[in-house]
């Protein structure tokens, strides 16, 4: 976090959650489109591109052309983004998404009713 971030927060509170991207000091942000961004937020909480295209009713060509566009855009700006965890980090420094917005399209393995299912640990002892 900058220092003028912290300064403002502290003196203000929290920033409100922005609509869109956030111009930051010294980061090109990169003009997404909505289906773009809608695209890599879905990306972003699913494990494969086929879980994106069967949610959002398109084919895994589409969501593979809407990620690879997004990629290119930030290596035109300087801030290439190789990885998913790279386009989350970009994501969530431009104001397209939160952490608070994917963690509440996450599940985090949630099991359905398995509370009476008792469960031993194993351990072995070795001397």
């Amino acid at each position: 976090m900058t220092a003028w971030l912290v300064t403002d927060e502290l003196m203000t509170g929290p920033a409100p959650v922005a609509a869109g991207p956030v111009p930051r000091p010294g980061l090109a942000t990169p003009r997404l489109s909505a289906r773009e961004v809608e695209i890599l937020s879905t990306w972003l909480v699913c494990d494969t591109k086929v879980e994106v295209a069967e949610r959002l009713f398109v084919t895994v060509a589409t969501v593979r052309t809407h990620l690879a566009r997004i990629r290119s855009k930030y290596r035109d700006a300087g801030r290439p983004a190789g990885t998913k965890i790279a386009l989350l980090i970009r994501a969530v420094e431009d104001g397209y998404c939160t952490l608070d917005d994917i963690a509440c399209k996450l599940d985090f393995g949630a099991q359905e009713d398995d509370d009476d299912l008792v469960t031993t640990p194993v351990v072995s002892v070795v001397r």
